[in-house]
């Protein structure tokens, strides 16, 4: 088999950016939402400049965590690579391998929001080594095509 690699298409980073906001906004406003009430139900009625000074701080603060969790978004999909080898598959991060999974212990899932999972076989189902591969990667129907070759 000849050595494939198979890098993120950086022209959709900013798919990318919107998947990762709304991850952390699902995060952010159920915990703002649980922090805010329980400071409202702490606080006495005289204490109410409390509360609103707590939410005033808060709300803004988390908000700027879900927009600053996409800020290194495009180095770190620079840096991410999935290598096809004679052995098995390897996703590759800062040019080193991080997990491998050879041909014969693997299998894999498409999932319905275009993420591949490549899932090790030969480990039991609590221990599962699984390669996530996202949805903006290149080529992505010449590895489906090898994995199928290699899954059968």
């Amino acid at each position: 088999m000849q050595h494939m690699i198979f890098k993120i298409d950086l022209t959709r980073i900013k798919e990318i950016k919107r998947r990762q906001i709304i991850f952390e906004l699902k995060i952010t406003i159920p915990a703002l939402i649980i922090i805010v009430i329980i400071t409202y139900l702490t606080s006495t009625k005289g204490d109410l400049k409390t509360f609103i000074y707590i939410s005033l701080i808060l709300i803004p603060a988390l908000f700027l965590r879900a927009l600053f969790s996409t800020r290194n978004l495009k180095q770190t999909a620079e840096a991410f690579e999935i290598s096809l080898t004679d052995n098995g598959i390897e996703q590759i991060f800062k040019l080193k391998i991080v997990k491998e999974i050879n041909w014969g212990d693997m299998n894999y899932e498409i999932k319905s929001n275009g993420f591949i999972y490549v899932l090790d076989k030969s480990l039991p189902a609590s221990n599962k080594r699984t390669i996530q591969i996202p949805p903006e990667i290149q080529n992505k129907e010449q590895l489906i095509n090898e994995l199928e070759k290699h899954c059968g």
